[in-house]
This record gives structure tokens, C-alpha cells and sequence, in this order.
């Protein structure tokens, strides 16, 4: 394998974990939930919503971009190992429930937003599925963006709203 080809599958497949054989998408939402909430907790709010953003503009610049590559490099049109999609929703969800949620704790905060996502982007409600649909790497990515907004307004429900009531 050339280099050039080396680092693309590095970075389609988040460093190795979208070739885990068993949900690869779930790992790589998971680890990401995890860097954001560390991040969260070492930086602070404020950098980590900034360092989130950036994170999601650069995984949806490069999952657009790489998209063609991996399907051929895979060999089908929608490859498993291919996980960028998940890393940018998941930092999207994380990123949008920081901005509403100042009072939850950085842990609280990305399991909420873990399974929150994780939910929509495997029930896939209108219009996340029609977002699938787009042309090429963007219906890739864009299907999970959706499902990432459906994730922090519905973790700001179940937090601020349900669980107040319980708690």
C-alpha cells in the first residue's frame, strides 16, 4: 500500500477503529464522545465547542473528500470501516449539547450525547434518511449531521426536561 493510501484509510477509518470487526460505527462514536469529554474537562467549555466545530468541519471536509476513495478501496458503496461520518456527528452532538447544557459535567454530557446519537443515527427519522440519499461523501455525512441535531435537542429534553422530574 502506497503511503498516500495508508494515511487516507488512517484517517476514514479514525485511526484503526472503523476496522473493529463488530460496530465499527458505535466504536468510533464512542471514542469520539470520550476525546470530547476529556476535552471538555481538561480545556473547558469554550475550547472544547470551538475545538468540536473545527473537528466536525474537518471530518465532514475530509469524509466528503475521501468518500470515492473508500468506497473504492473498500470495494462497496457503503463501507463499514469507513467512520468519519460517526466521529463528525457524535463531536456535532457534543458540541451542540455543551452549548445549551453548561450544568452538565463533561462525562454526563457525552454519554448523553453517545446515546443520543447512536439512537438517531441508527433509527434514521425523517429526514435523516433522506439526507442518506444525497449524492456521494455528502449523504454520508450529512445523514449523520441530521441525526446529530435530532441527538442534542433530544438529550436537552431527556436532561433539563424528564430527568429533573425523577431526580
Amino acid at each position: 500500500m502506497k503511503a498516500q493510501d495508508a494515511a487516507r484509510k488512517l484517517l476514514v477509518t479514525a485511526f484503526g477503529i472503523g476496522c473493529l470487526p463488530m460496530a465499527p460505527g458505535t466504536w468510533a462514536s464512542a471514542a469520539a464522545a470520550v476525546l470530547y469529554a476529556v476535552l471538555l474537562h481538561l480545556a473547558g467549555r469554550p475550547v472544547a465547542v470551538i475545538a468540536g466545530a473545527a473537528g466536525v468541519l474537518a471530518c465532514t471536509a475530509a469524509g466528503v473528500g475521501l468518500w470515492r476513495w473508500a468506497v473504492d478501496h473498500f470495494g462497496h458503496d457503503d463501507p463499514g470501516p469507513f467512520v468519519l461520518d460517526e466521529v463528525a456527528g457524535q463531536w456535532l452532538a457534543c458540541v451542540l449539547l455543551s452549548a445549551w447544557s453548561a450544568a452538565l459535567p463533561a462525562g454526563g454530557l457525552a454519554l448523553a450525547a453517545f446515546v443520543a446519537f447512536r439512537l438517531f443515527d441508527i433509527w434514521k427519522p425523517f429526514p435523516v434518511r433522506q439526507a442518506e440519499r444525497l449524492p456521494g461523501g455528502w449523504g454520508v455525512m450529512l445523514d449523520d449531521a441530521v441525526a446529530a441535531v435530532y441527538a442534542a435537542a433530544g438529550a436537552i429534553v431527556v436532561t433539563h426536561y424528564v430527568l429533573p422530574l425523577f431526580f
